[in-house]
């Protein structure tokens, strides 16, 4: 996968996983939903996970809930969690600042 490759080069990152963590939550309609998260990054002192979303989609209700859920478990597990546009994961450039 490309960003593999991008998230290799960015010497900041010590570790990473893609879609590794699954997160449950409850939708506003009460069902009992999952989703995983697209990847989580460790740097010498910080551990981040992202979720990768185009403008378009990242504040239709579904994926407020998953924002919603992620944000739950970062705060419980001492994460910090970023949505990111997937146009910036696209320069790297940009995307390493997101560690900084």
């Amino acid at each position: 996968k490309w960003i593999i490759q991008q998230l290799d080069e960015i010497k900041e990152v010590e570790s990473f996983t893609l879609e590794d963590v699954v997160i449950d939550y409850t939708n506003k309609n009460g069902k009992k939903r999952s989703t995983r998260c697209d990847f989580i990054i460790k740097t010498k002192d910080k551990t981040f996970m992202f979720e990768c979303k185009p403008k378009r989609l990242k504040f239709i209700q579904n994926n407020l809930e998953k924002s919603w859920a992620y944000q739950e478990y970062c705060k419980q597990n001492g994460l910090i969690f970023r949505t990111v546009d997937e146009d910036i994961v696209f320069q790297t450039g940009k995307f390493r600042l997101l560690f900084l």
